[in-house]
């Protein structure tokens, strides 16, 4: 796959994500920055991913109880949100992991016999098709 094939599919309002996070936002429209991410996509060992940072978003539930009763309840979702470089970075290995996973032929390898469907030799081909 190419970094070109990868930059083509993303929709326009992700190539740039405008979120606050330590990091400058990052627009892949921009040839160098897009030269920079492919960059350190290239040399991912040695690239120091930053810790994402959080926030709590509350929304109020409405439940009715036994009795008929309507309860307000709180219902708190942690967000948490990746660097800019580090959020191009886990789109593309999600890229390259949908298309192989869609090539992979999975009804051709089922085993009714195992819990999972599959077969161990899928299992094992599936691990080092997935295996980057």
């Amino acid at each position: 796959m190419s970094y070109q094939e990868w930059k083509n599919q993303i929709k326009p309002e992700k190539k740039q994500r405008n979120y606050q996070h330590i990091d400058n936002p990052l627009d892949l429209d921009d040839k160098k920055v897009f030269q920079k991410v492919t960059s350190v996509i290239d040399n991912i060992k040695n690239h120091q991913f930053l810790p994402f940072i959080k926030r709590n978003e509350v929304k109020v539930r409405f439940r009715k109880n036994e009795g008929g009763e309507v309860k307000r309840k709180p219902k708190v979702r942690e967000i948490r949100y990746a660097s800019h470089l580090d959020s191009h970075i886990y789109s593309y290995y999600n890229f390259i992991l949908i298309n192989k996973y869609e090539e992979y032929p999975l009804w051709k390898c089922a085993d009714k016999s195992s819990s999972n469907g599959l077969s161990h030799s899928t299992e094992k081909s599936l691990w080092r098709l997935f295996n980057l």
